[in-house]
């Protein structure tokens, strides 16, 4: 086994933080991170069971069926066709997506009464009973160790969306959203995804999804998928999505303020160049004056050194011609 590149693991240790699991440090945080270290769940899977106990939430009833199926495999036989696969889901489907559809068909089984009709109810649509009946267990050792830690399971009864809300709580990382060729495009990473053949939303093909894995089989297929809505993602997960439009309105501000400040010191240089032409124009007239007066010193000065000059000329001549004679 090759060991986990760089890349992978600053990743991990990402969506470690966002989900709360580890702090800055790498330290599992006392909130979550020691409680998830205790449940055999898969990181996210263990996320999304914790937070359905909060009250904005209160689903976790159904998310424990989830979570209990999603950690015992693909609940039809490996060998079903995705049209076998389909069908099924669309008679105990649900319009939100496989999840939940995935919850409806465990409960239709667990209320079956006899043995005999179970099996034939798994026959008929191609389901592994063993994963089923693994399901089953899983769900209950989860909640007697639950109830031992002092949590009660609640049901959000008709309330699927909050079901859905509690989900992207564990899963905000695997989003996408549709192209126009019906195609999607990952949020995090911008890979092209394509919905797996098998995915109950292959009859509407939703702007926005949300996947639980990823299966590579030729294209990358996003399995067990739900629709969401895009706006949760910033409300329920802040330090991972940013709202662009809110983004945008906050950088149009920041740059008219900037734009404010700017002219305002354009505003106050013109005031202050105004102010001093106005001072110019009070002080021109005394200006003149005393230019007019400087000229007129200069040009005493200058014809009183020409004089000057002329005698010192004269006085040259006079020593210079007595020098002479005497010779």
């Amino acid at each position: 086994m090759d060991p986990p590149t760089e890349d992978s693991i600053v990743r991990s240790l990402e969506l470690l933080f966002s989900l709360h699991v580890i702090d800055l440090k790498g330290d599992l945080t006392p909130e979550i991170g020691y409680f998830l270290s205790e449940l055999p769940l898969e990181t996210r899977l263990a996320v999304v069971l914790l937070n359905s106990f909060k009250e904005e939430f209160a689903c976790s009833e159904e998310i424990l069926i989830l979570v209990s199926i999603l950690s015992s495999g693909f609940l039809w036989y490996s060998n079903s066709s995705p049209i076998t696969v389909l069908k099924c889901k669309k008679k105990f489907g649900a319009k939100e997506g496989d999840l939940i559809t995935l919850i409806n068909i465990y409960l239709r089984y667990k209320h079956i009464g006899s043995r005999n009709e179970r099996k034939k109810f798994c026959s008929e649509n191609n389901l592994n009973e063993n994963i089923l009946l693994n399901s089953k267990r899983i769900s209950e050792q989860l909640q007697k160790y639950l109830k031992s830690k002092g949590f009660s399971l609640k049901s959000s009864e008709d309330d699927i969306e909050a079901i859905l809300r509690c989900i992207a709580t564990g899963f905000f990382s695997n989003v996408a959203q549709r192209q126009q060729n019906s195609t999607y495009k990952a949020i995090r990473n911008h890979e092209i995804l394509t919905l797996h053949p098998t995915s109950i939303l292959t009859t509407v093909y939703p702007e926005w999804i949300l996947y639980y894995e990823i299966v590579k089989t030729g294209k990358f297929y996003m399995r067990d998928c739900i629709e969401i809505d895009y706006r949760w993602l910033v409300e329920l997960a802040p330090h991972f999505y940013q709202d662009n439009k809110a983004k945008n309105l906050e950088e149009k501000h920041r740059k008219e303020v900037m734009n404010n400040e700017k002219n305002e010191k354009i505003e106050k240089k013109e005031k202050d160049i105004e102010g001093d032409l106005e001072k110019w124009q009070e002080e021109k007239p005394r200006f003149n004056r005393i230019l007019e007066n400087l000229g007129r010193g200069n040009k005493g000065e200058k014809e009183e050194s020409n004089r000057n000059r002329s005698k010192g000329a004269n006085k040259n001549m006079n020593v210079l011609s007595f020098d002479y004679d005497e010779v």
